[in-house]
């Protein structure tokens, strides 16, 4: 009987626990812990908003609203993103929704400002259709933390953001937001428990409040392209918690480092980049033990660097380049930084020393340097370190004063991007194909390299060896890099013919070379014979550049389908024949064409006016959202998001001169068909690319009239009509040219007298020269004055329309009247024809004048 009292009292503990658990688990079935009136807010909240998949761009987002049913029996507490106090009759004090693909907007009404035990509101990357930010977002007092960045919102932030007292994180980066009125200085001033404020790309244009360095709980501050100016308060570095400090893309931000006196401080990453920083870096910066990233390339910081920098064995990223920095650097200071990878100095007034024998072995690396700048830094010759760093993937050696010949051991390394032109190379060592199977951007361009053309390996998809003496002809091999995007061979030595690198289809052995190829650059060699039938096949060609070459063929118009080329350029060649178009009216050819040059060539027949009613790229133009023409590869080497952008350069005959332009808006557009055999006349089609900014006919057998519809080129800049056989007069049309900056019409069978107006007026004689018709100013033959007519009331054959008009309103005043007969009628009628003639009289006399 004891025995059974002991057994009872030892698991009656256990079984009272048990029923409590049950008792909780039912009640927790029957009574769910979400507050009724909140979760109808969430609901229509939810309701508020459509599922867009392109609302968000973080490669984790999910559907999250997914599990908000309205089944009542679902405790909002948890559905995906919903935070509840447990504590505290589980009311919703967290909505986690970043990354959720919301789209639609937000207004004052929105269910959402009914939840008013909020502390955290999360929305970043979603998309809320360039809504403004709703006042009664202020009334959430317990708010402490407020993130809206990435997510489609506009306009002033409200004031009544800075009634949010509690608030120690608030990140609005990244929206199309401005804060004038309230300013910063405003909005910040009573938030005094901030630990981070995010308001990079807002639109702030002040100064930054001095204020700021009184936030001593502050760890994040992040103004990147905020349009501040000023000097930026130096007191904000010394603040005792700050480990994140970003200032970038403030062009009018000046202020300097401060001393980091030896303590501890917490600062781990500093964005200086594109400001106006300026002063010595200091020493003591090598007191900033904490430091992983430190970015101030494009300031204004001089001086050296400082050997202290080699302490910061933590410091990962490392960007100096385009400062005014100077002196000697021993290029041991960074074998310290262990953790290194990433370091640019490119682009100062350094001489970096690479001391081979204390550098020269397998143990002097920097383990984990994956991207190594040093252009324009003075090296003499190949830093012989570089062949014993196993994973460094970009190197950029441009700019320096290398010579010999490209070492063999650069092959044998990790490197995927190498960078080494504008230096003195001259070959390659022990090869003539580049062995390396990794390489993926090669650009040894404006060098002495001489001897055949090199072959890189299959996986390039850039490759720019220009501006060489590199001589012979393709090699087969060639053909096997499936891979290009961009080829750049000018400005070397190649001759022969360009050999058609795609086989017949017919022959179902259709090589995939060209099938990625956005840029051909082949111009300013000694290339003959036919251009390669298959071009047609490169589909993604932006760019075409075969200029001053010695090719021999007609107009190639099976290029008219590829429907991204924008550059085309044909010109100082042999090639002849008509330009005609091959496809129906009502078939677009060329239709991304921005720039066509087939100057200096043999073509003859009328001008393609077929192709410029097809141009129609070249019929509009949009200059706000003009960007430059370029072609960008993105990759992704070991971690690092790398892209290469390629701008289109390009040397167009305006203004009278050879013009190189490095960059080209989209916007610029130019037919250039000069020093060719083109005879007819100009169709008044022209004028309908209202786009064109330069016209080049000059030096042809073009006859006819100047059409007046160029006058509907309003964009126009310069237009050369010199060297033909134009006749006719200089249409008044012309004077609507308003930018006009350069124009001639020398040298044709042109008359009459010269329009005055706007740019007409500001050209001297020498855009009107060799034109035995034309007069007027700026020329010194002046226009005769017309003959005033005979005031006899019998005019010739001769009398011009205006005389013939008047006599016939004559007739008819002397013929109606006789119908009424009678004396006064004659009188009214004789008296008529007196005020007649004496009108008449006083306007030809004031055209005279």
């Amino acid at each position: 009987m004891k025995s059974n009292d002991f057994l009872l009292q030892s698991i009656l503990p256990y079984l009272i626990l048990h029923l409590i658990i049950l008792t909780c688990l039912q009640s927790s079935q029957v009574q769910p812990l979400c507050n009724s009136d909140e979760r109808a807010a969430l609901l229509q909240f939810k309701d508020g908003f459509v599922i867009r998949r392109n609302a968000s761009f973080d490669p984790s987002a999910y559907l999250k609203l997914a599990s908000w049913t309205p089944e009542e029996q679902d405790d909002c507490c948890l559905w995906d993103g919903v935070e509840c106090d447990i504590d505290d009759s589980a009311r919703v004090i967290g909505l986690h929704l970043n990354s959720s693909f919301l789209y639609g907007s937000i207004n004052s009404s929105s269910s959402l400002f009914r939840l008013s035990h909020l502390r955290v509101l999360n929305l970043a990357d979603n998309h809320f259709n360039h809504s403004e930010i709703p006042p009664p977002l202020g009334r959430l007092s317990r708010l402490t933390h407020l993130n809206l960045s990435y997510s489609g919102f506009r306009g002033q932030i409200p004031l009544e953001i800075s009634h949010l007292y509690n608030i120690s994180s608030l990140d609005l980066s990244f929206n199309q937001f401005e804060l004038k009125r309230p300013d910063l200085s405003t909005l910040v001033r009573s938030l005094s428990n901030l630990k981070v404020l995010h308001l990079s790309d807002v639109d702030i244009s002040s100064s930054v409040p001095g204020f700021l360095a009184n936030l001593s709980a502050l760890e994040s501050l992040s103004l990147g392209h905020c349009g501040l100016r000023g000097e930026f308060p130096r007191d904000i570095f010394q603040l005792p918690n700050l480990k994140y400090l970003s200032l970038y893309e403030n062009k009018n931000l000046s202020g300097n480092l401060p001393e980091f006196r030896s303590g501890n401080y917490p600062l781990r990453e500093l964005r200086l980049w594109q400001t106006s920083f300026s002063g010595h870096i200091p020493s003591s910066i090598g007191n900033l033990h904490s430091l992983n990233l430190l970015e101030v390339q494009d300031c204004m910081f001089f001086g050296p660097i400082p050997s202290s920098l080699g302490r910061l064995s933590n410091l990962q990223y490392l960007n100096f380049d385009r400062n005014h920095l100077s002196g000697i650097v021993d290029f041991n200071m960074f074998l310290n930084m262990t953790n290194l990878i990433q370091l640019q100095i490119s682009f100062n007034y350094l001489t970096v020393l690479v001391d081979s024998t204390s550098v020269g072995n397998l143990n002097a690396t920097i383990p984990k340097l994956e991207l190594l700048y040093m252009a324009s830094c003075n090296l003499a010759g190949f830093p012989s370190f570089v062949k014993y760093q196993n994973r460094v993937k970009i190197l950029n050696l441009n700019l320096n004063h290398l010579h010999g010949k490209v070492p063999k051991w650069i092959w044998n390394t990790s490197i995927e991007v190498i960078y080494i032109s504008d230096n003195f190379l001259t070959g390659f060592e022990d090869m003539d194909i580049v062995p390396s199977g990794n390489l993926l951007d090669l650009d040894i361009s404006t060098n002495n390299l001489k001897g055949p053309l090199p072959i890189p390996p299959p996986s390039t998809f850039h490759f720019d060896v220009s501006d060489n003496e590199l001589s012979g002809q393709f090699s087969p091999l060639f053909f096997n890099l499936s891979s290009l995007v961009s080829l750049d061979l000018s400005y070397n030595k190649l001759s022969g013919v360009l050999p058609e690198w795609m086989r017949d289809v017919n022959q179902n052995n259709l090589s995939s070379w060209g099938s990625q190829l956005r840029v051909l650059d082949l111009g300013h060699n000694q290339f003959q014979g036919r251009l390669p039938r298959s071009l047609a096949s490169c589909s993604e060609l932006e760019v075409v550049n075969l200029e001053n070459n010695q090719l021999n063929d007609m107009f190639p118009s099976w290029l008219g389908a590829l429907p991204k080329l924008k550059l085309f350029l044909l010109r100082f060649n042999h090639l002849h024949g008509k330009i005609i178009s091959r496809t129906p009216s009502n078939f677009l050819e060329f239709p991304s064409l921005c720039i066509i040059d087939l100057s200096h060539n043999n073509f003859s027949g009328p001008l393609p006016f077929e192709y410029f009613q097809k141009w129609n790229a070249m019929k509009a133009f949009d200059v706000r959202n003009s960007e430059y023409l370029s072609t960008t590869f993105s990759l992704n080497l070991a971690g690092y998001h790398y892209e290469y952008s390629y701008s289109y350069s390009v040397t167009i005959t305006n203004k009278g001169n050879d013009m190189e332009y490095e960059k080209i808006l989209e916007v610029f557009t130019v037919i250039d068909l000069s020093s060719n055999k083109f005879e007819g006349g100009i169709p008044e089609c022209l004028g309908g690319l209202q786009g064109l900014e330069v016209l080049n006919l000059s030096n042809n057998m073009i006859h006819g009239s100047i059409p007046s519809s160029l006058g509907n080129i309003t964009r126009l800049e310069s237009l050369d009509l010199s060297q033909n056989r134009l006749s006719g007069v200089i249409p008044t049309q012309l004077v609507q040219l308003t930018f006009l900056a350069f124009f001639s019409v020398a040298s044709n069978r042109l008359r009459g007298s010269i329009p005055q107006g706007n740019q007409l007026s500001t050209f001297d004689s020498s855009s009107f020269e060799g034109n035995i018709g034309l007069c007027g100013e700026p020329l010194s033959q002046k226009c005769e004055n017309p003959k005033a007519p005979s005031s006899s009331p019998h005019e010739d054959d001769g009398q011009d329309s205006g005389s013939s008009l008047m006599f016939d309103q004559l007739n008819w005043i002397t013929i109606v009247p006789g119908f009424v007969g009678g004396l006064v009628v004659g009188v009214v009628i004789e008296h008529a024809i007196a005020i007649q003639k004496h009108e008449w009289f006083v306007k030809l006399n004031y055209v005279t004048v």
